[in-house]
């Protein structure tokens, strides 16, 4: 190999070697070690015996660093990786890469080897610290898991079980809200991921079990409930077209408290037997509603009242205290609300007097957007309850209830989600509180909703009564 041919035959032969080691795959991990230093004698060993020309072994020096430039920049690309288990894991490839590369000239040996190791150490640290909070993570969930375990074993105890059929719905409502939170939580150690979830499996279908056996205990009373029920709607229908208000309303409520009293009827059933019930209920008490409307004298003082009440809020010059500003308008619309019908020529007109009136107010006072909000839902609520609409008041009512129970869920995520960042996060932490104050806010706004719902129902309900 003297000559420069063969020298450069030796080379082209000791390059396809590294290349072909390169190419293998793993070894067994107790034998890497070994492989690897072995590997490294000997081609350091090239590289003094075989004297290849300096020229050409500085530009593989060359290379070779130019190489592990390129990984150490890779490598600390991954600083910036937000997902740490990616990150471990491409610096291990970085590092698999990192051995199968030759030596670099002797003064940047070190430097070079520095600058990519103080990285890895980093990533490594940072894998580890992460490992050790999820530990300490899923022993809290582990912790949260056998409380709603204790939860469901208490509610399915002998002395703990429903004794009818409505407070049966709700247990089970009970027990799909614990079954939504256990899913929000977390993983657990894997040593005790089986025993748990078998546990909380085992006595969610204990309860459903015994909730079977009750209300198939339970179906031999539905035909008997159903007859019971008919004979209501019979009576009930032919107490419909009275117009003994008085008497017949008390006669009424007798029926609805008996309906109430008498338990569930088939569910093929149900939804017809109810219906033909609450239809005769309707027309009775809707033609109560028509006769008391129809009323001259009492329309004429209640458009008296109403009109007197616009000039009044026309009146009202805001103050500089906000929170009074809202009290008098809730004052406002709350003195609307207990005056009575009028007669339909002059409903629409008053209510949009009064409505520009309190807007009016509104504009003034500059509200915030959720005060806004809150009024323009008012202003409908109060519309429904003007047309009699309760159907659809409890319609928008269950969907504000829903929507309060997603938020509510939601919420707990995020909380559950904000133990999985670490003291680096402080930007994203400060985003999911930053979201989990607006959902709060929003769950406020809905629950003063619902409470201006409640109250129309009740005025509604206590107009019917009359």
């Amino acid at each position: 190999m003297g000559n420069s041919e063969s020298v450069a035959q030796s080379y082209n032969d000791f390059r396809a070697l590294q290349k072909e080691w390169s190419e293998i795959g793993m070894v067994p991990a107790e034998k890497n070690k070994e492989l690897w230093e072995n590997y490294q004698m000997h081609v350091s060993n090239y590289y003094n015996l075989l004297k290849i020309n300096r020229e050409l072994r500085e530009l593989d020096y060359k290379k070779n660093l130019e190489q592990k430039i390129a990984l150490c920049e890779k490598m600390e690309e991954l600083l910036l990786e937000t997902n740490i288990i990616t990150a471990y894991r491409k610096s291990i490839e970085l590092f698999n890469e990192w051995k199968e590369i030759g030596p670099v000239p002797n003064d940047k040996r070190e430097e070079i080897w520095d600058r990519f190791n103080e990285v890895r150490t980093k990533i490594f640290n940072n894998f580890k610290e992460y490992n050790e909070k999820q530990k300490s993570e899923r022993e809290a969930n582990y912790e949260q898991k056998v409380l709603l375990c204790e939860r469901i074993e208490a509610m399915v105890a002998d002395d703990a079980l429903p004794t009818n059929g409505k407070d049966w719905v709700v247990a089970s409502q009970k027990v799909l809200e614990l079954q939504a939170l256990w899913k929000t939580i977390g993983m657990v150690p894997t040593a005790v991921n089986t025993e748990i979830y078998e546990r909380f499996r085992t006595s969610c279908n204990k309860f459903f079990d015994l909730k079977k056996e009750y209300f198939d205990r339970m179906n031999s009373d539905l035909e008997e409930n159903l007859r019971k029920k008919t004979e209501l709607c019979v009576t009930a229908e032919s107490l419909q077209d009275s117009t003994d208000w008085k008497k017949t309303t008390e006669m009424f409520y007798d029926l609805q408290k008996k309906w109430k009293e008498i338990g569930p009827a088939p569910k093929k059933h149900s939804d017809q037997i109810w219906g033909r019930f609450r239809a005769a209920c309707n027309k009775f008490f809707d033609a109560k509603s028509q006769f008391y409307s129809n009323i001259e004298a009492e329309h004429q003082m209640n458009l008296e009242k109403k009109e007197n009440l616009i000039s009044e809020v026309k009146a009202y010059v805001p103050v500089e205290d906000q929170a009074q500003n809202i009290e008098k308008i809730k004052e406002f619309r709350t003195r609307w609300n207990e005056i009575g019908y009028v007669a339909s020529a002059d409903k629409d007109r008053l209510y949009k007097e009064f409505k520009e009136a309190v807007d009016k107010i509104f504009s003034t006072i500059n509200l915030n957007r959720n005060d806004l909000e809150l009024s323009a839902f008012n202003t409908q609520v109060e519309m429904l309850k003007e047309s009699g609409e309760v159907s659809a008041l409890q319609k928008e009512r269950s969907a504000i209830v829903h929507k309060i129970q997603d938020l509510t869920v939601e919420i707990a995520q995020i909380e559950n989600n904000l133990g999985f960042f670490s003291s680096g996060s402080d930007s994203i932490v400060k985003e999911f509180k930053k979201k989990i104050e607006k959902i709060k806010n929003e769950i406020a706004v809905l629950k003063d909703k619902k409470k201006a719902i409640d109250i129309a129902e009740r005025e509604l309900k206590g107009t019917s009564n009359e």
